[in-house]
């Protein structure tokens, strides 16, 4: 018995020796040919650091076979010596094959992730400033450089949206049974409760608060072939509420033409908002992210260490958020590309006057204006090194985008009559309208006791309301 332990340790010793010591040895002395490829294209401004701890996982991702199958090895060897705890030993094997092609999948996405977002000479460095955020450098939507913890997290997204999914089909499930029919109230409310309403203008006559949102020129995910539209809304209001604001007494649409068609049923005008809200005005929002990343870029290791929590998880939905929303929408992944990518670069007039005037009916309007002077004076308060309009719209606008959307159309009918049907548009608010706070999340709240700062703007934003703060994250994460 002894003198199988003791063969079992030495093979234990020696193949571990072997598979750990070796190649380790030689990842050491040597780059690969890939590694030096993909060092020379990595956008300049990452830095030297970061490259160096992308090729680390790219040879530890190659190392994770041996390691496995060395594990492997000395489990069946110990197995054939001690037949009685062949069983669990057998099952170590097969478990530590698993976990190392978990592993290496897990790494060499990670080093895809960092070489694709970084890589310089694919990159359109071009920048611009609309006219309501002066020095604030906007991007495309694709990322300009991101640090390898950053590419490395994406792997929680995954896992968050794998959730999700699961999630979503329960609810599709009991969907035919918990299904509303969407009154004109639910356009009028989303209207004034989501990110639409500072496009719109405002003028008071005769006692009435009129809202017109007019926009000539932006590109249609309606059609496959993306092209340019117009939408012009008219909503009135009485100045001041008639009873419980959130009733609209008195509110009426009178005016809701898409391409120059009068749109008439409420589920088709909710469904346009909320279209136009997710593939014109929120890529915006993502637009801003590429600020708080080149912030990221600049601070040393001790100082990102600190902050890191505000730069994880954008750039993976920056990268192809796209993609299975165009298969829910049911036109091309190229078409929604072409859409987000004009539709982002459009000078978008912000009317901020729009949004105190629909204060009262708005909590909305609300929330978002006390919440970015809160932004703004903790910001200046901790010293946090990063555009404190940029970290406004990326956590605070975005979490609020998401709630905003997902809760108008959430179990409402979404079905069109003029313009081409949608092929899921339930999915694609379960999916990617709808918060997705199910696992590894980056909520403020659940941060707030890494950082003073963290605590302090939640402890602020939930005086405000503790439902909306509670969705508000670090970063931009779903």
């Amino acid at each position: 018995m002894f003198k199988k332990i003791f063969i079992i340790q030495v093979l234990f010793m020696y193949v571990n020796g072997f598979a750990y010591t070796v190649p380790m040895s030689k990842v050491c002395q040597q780059n690969t040919a890939a590694s030096s490829v993909a060092a020379a294209t990595i956008c300049p401004r990452v830095p030297a650091a970061e490259i160096q701890k992308r090729n680390h996982a790219e040879k530890l991702a190659n190392f994770c076979d041996q390691a496995g199958m060395a594990v492997a090895c000395l489990a069946s060897g110990a197995a054939i010596l001690e037949p009685t705890v062949a069983t669990p030993l057998v099952a170590l094997g097969a478990g530590s094959i698993a976990a190392a092609k978990a592993s290496k999948i897990v790494l060499q996405r990670a080093v895809q992730n960092f070489d694709n977002i970084n890589d310089f000479s694919r990159m359109d460095l071009s920048t611009w400033e609309d006219g309501n955020h002066k020095g604030v450098v906007r991007y495309p939507i694709n990322p300009v450089g991101i640090r390898f913890s950053e590419a490395f997290k994406a792997w929680e997204l995954r896992a968050n949206y794998g959730v999700q999914f699961a999630k979503m089909l329960a609810h599709l499930a009991f969907l035919p049974l918990t299904r509303k029919e969407t009154k004109t109230k639910d356009v009028i409310d989303y209207a004034l409760n989501s990110s639409v309403l500072p496009l719109m203008t405002n003028e008071i006559i005769d006692g009435e608060l009129i809202l017109n949102l007019d926009d000539e020129d932006f590109k249609s995910s309606f059609y496959e072939d993306g092209r340019l539209s117009s939408l012009h809304v008219e909503i009135r209001l009485p100045v001041t509420p008639q009873g419980n604001p959130t009733d609209y007494a008195g509110a009426k649409i009178t005016r809701f033409e898409y391409n120059h068609q009068t749109i008439h049923k409420p589920s088709e005008q909710l469904l346009i908002l909320s279209t136009i809200c997710a593939f014109t005005i929120h890529p915006l929002l993502h637009s801003f992210f590429n600020d708080v990343y080149t912030s990221s870029l600049k601070l040393d290791e001790l100082e990102y260490k600190k902050w890191e929590d505000l730069f994880i998880h954008g750039q993976f939905l920056n990268e192809c958020a796209y993609k299975f929303p165009a298969d829910c929408v049911g036109v091309s992944r190229s078409t929604l590309l072409s859409v987000f990518t004009y539709n982002v670069k459009r000078d978008v007039t912000n009317h901020g006057s729009t949004v105190r005037a629909a204060a009262p009916y708005s909590w909305f309007s609300r929330f978002l204006l006390a919440s970015r002077g809160i932004m703004y004076k903790l910001v200046k308060k901790y010293q946090v090194p990063v555009n404190p309009e940029s970290l406004f719209l990326t956590t605070v606008m975005h979490s609020l985008d998401h709630y905003s959307t997902g809760k108008a159309l959430l179990n409402k009918t979404l079905d069109t009559e003029v313009l081409p049907s949608q092929r899921s548009p339930e999915v694609e608010n379960f999916m990617w309208y709808l918060p997705s706070e199910n696992v590894f999340t980056n909520r403020l709240k659940d941060k707030r006791h890494k950082h003073p700062f963290y605590d302090e703007l939640y402890t602020e934003l939930e005086k405000l309301d503790s439902e909306l703060a509670g969705h508000v994250t670090c970063s931009i994460s779903y």
